[in-house]
């Protein structure tokens, strides 16, 4: 980036303001974009091109302190801003750093376990989801985690049956 004033050879307190070679002045470096938790401000033409602080929770802004493009890590973008919770209706996602819409995203289910017969040697799981499952996409097998305090020497093994496209089984 160039300088169109100088304080010195290495300290800029202007950088180019227009056309193809525009850039923003932050402390007394310039940059053809600005950095995370700045965004780029032109002062209207009357001045040199700053970049000015994004909201302190805001990990990348833009035009304005406000609206937030994406979030530091322990907040979650909602309708342009970052906030530590979600709205109601709402979930964070931590992945995305985003609250996710439950009317959309979410899952409600409910699991019934039961001895299929007499001897007892069997449980089956039912797990039931109040959404359809995509069984070719959904990771069922590792989709829950089982725990069994063993209470013989026996082993137990786990298979897996689709019932529906609402629900499966585990059989233990």
């Amino acid at each position: 980036m160039t300088c169109i004033s100088c304080t010195d050879q290495l300290i800029c307190d202007a950088c180019t303001i227009n056309g193809t070679n525009m850039a923003y002045l932050l402390l007394t470096t310039c940059y053809k974009t600005c950095p995370n938790d700045t965004y780029g401000d032109n002062n209207y033409g009357f001045g040199p091109n700053t970049c000015l602080p994004c909201l302190a929770e805001c990990a990348t802004c833009t035009g304005n302190p406000w609206p937030c493009l994406s979030c530091d890590l322990t907040y979650y973008l909602y309708n342009g801003t970052c906030s530590s919770t979600c709205p109601t209706g709402f979930f964070p996602y931590d992945p995305t750093n985003k609250c996710i819409d439950c009317n959309l995203y979410c899952v409600d289910v409910s699991i019934d376990l039961y001895f299929p017969n007499s001897y007892a040697d069997q449980v089956y799981a039912d797990l039931t989801f109040t959404k359809e499952l995509d069984f070719s996409t959904f990771d069922y097998e590792n989709f829950q985690t089982i725990s069994i305090e063993k209470i013989s020497s026996g082993e137990y093994t786990l298979s897996y049956q689709i019932l529906d496209k609402y629900s499966y089984r585990i059989i233990i």
